[in-house]
């Protein structure tokens, strides 16, 4: 892994990734400054911004599978969004995970440190409902696997939310499913739902496992 791919702000912060790799794995040092923060978008997943509907990020690379060194305290709002992760590590030295910071994947397994503060309310920091669940939990410290036959279809609150705030900024049905990693199918539903004012009342749930 090149870490001239790694764009730091020089005090421990990751801003960006230059590099074209689907695998990679966060230097814990760069030009001679330990990596404590993950930034605000830095590895983002889509070529259309989330924040700026009409921008285009230009040869973005969906990450498939990310290391995060033990140097880093704090993971950023939407630092890994809209990627195709579906498990990740969060280092136990994490004590920070900013909103939205890995929804848009299909992570299903997660392993995690003990009482990591995740966003409150209805703000989100992962899918499948896993924020509720840890919280209930007491924020232990292990994995937490995701249970669930049909990935493509799956209907959640988180889904529904989305959903509805990639149309109102005008994606279509197709970008949407693309960008959430569902079928259109269960875009559809989704959007029904919400304009219904209707949540999803149950999905699959989380097991967790003590490491």
């Amino acid at each position: 892994m090149n870490e001239l791919d790694f764009i730091a702000d020089g005090k421990g912060k990751i801003i960006a990734y230059e590099g074209q790799a689907a695998n990679i794995e966060i230097p814990d040092i760069i030009n001679n400054v330990p990596i404590t923060a993950i930034g605000e978008g830095a590895f983002f997943g889509l070529e259309k911004d989330v924040k700026k509907p009409d921008t285009r990020i230009a040869n973005v690379i969906k990450k498939t599978d990310v290391k995060i060194p033990g140097t880093v305290t704090s993971i950023g709002v939407f630092a890994f969004a809209y990627n195709k992760l579906t498990s990740i590590v969060i280092p136990s030295e994490v004590t920070f995970i900013g909103m939205g910071a890995f929804i848009g994947n299909r992570i299903t397994s997660i392993t995690i440190g003990n009482s990591v503060v995740l966003p409150r309310g209805n703000i989100i920091s992962f899918e499948y409902g896993f924020d509720d669940f840890y919280e209930k939990n007491w924020g232990k410290a292990g994995t937490y696997t995701f249970l669930a036959d049909d990935y493509e279809n799956i209907v959640i609150p988180e889904t529904i939310r989305n959903a509805k705030a990639l149309l109102r900024q005008g994606w279509s049905i197709e970008e949407i499913a693309k960008a959430l990693n569902i079928s259109e199918n269960a875009v559809n539903i989704s959007l029904e739902i919400a304009d219904e004012n209707k949540m999803a009342e149950s999905y699959p749930t989380w097991v967790y496992e003590k490491d």
